[in-house]
């Protein structure tokens, strides 16, 4: 019965950390696979992920790496190189490429 419960246990961590992967509740599918098992780990495994969540992921990681920035128009988020916002179509500054690690670090010796 132990082996039981433990298997079941950890295809409810399971289903969490792919729910969380594909941009879902992780919390939410671990109680919904606490209560359904093997059906909401076989479930969440073949579902697609929120692209919305996944967006908004990938422009929070560009805005801090210096590649995306927010249109001084309407605020939303575009490449640093863009010279038309692909939202509001206003013409914007491109901004130059950020510098790397490497860059900063061999520029401080000179």
């Amino acid at each position: 019965m132990e082996i039981f419960i433990a298997i079941w246990v950890l295809m409810g961590i399971a289903s969490a950390f792919i729910a969380n992967a594909k941009g879902r509740s992780g919390c939410g599918w671990l109680i919904l696979s606490a209560i359904f098992g093997p059906l909401a780990l076989l479930f969440i495994a073949t579902a697609s992920s929120d692209q919305k969540t996944m967006e908004r992921k990938e422009a929070r990681a560009g805005l801090q790496t210096g590649k995306m920035r927010k249109c001084p128009a309407c605020a939303e988020v575009i490449m640093s190189a863009a010279t038309r916002c692909k939202h509001c179509g206003a013409d914007v500054e491109p901004l130059p490429e950020p510098k790397g690690l490497f860059s900063k670090i061999t520029s401080k010796r000179d």
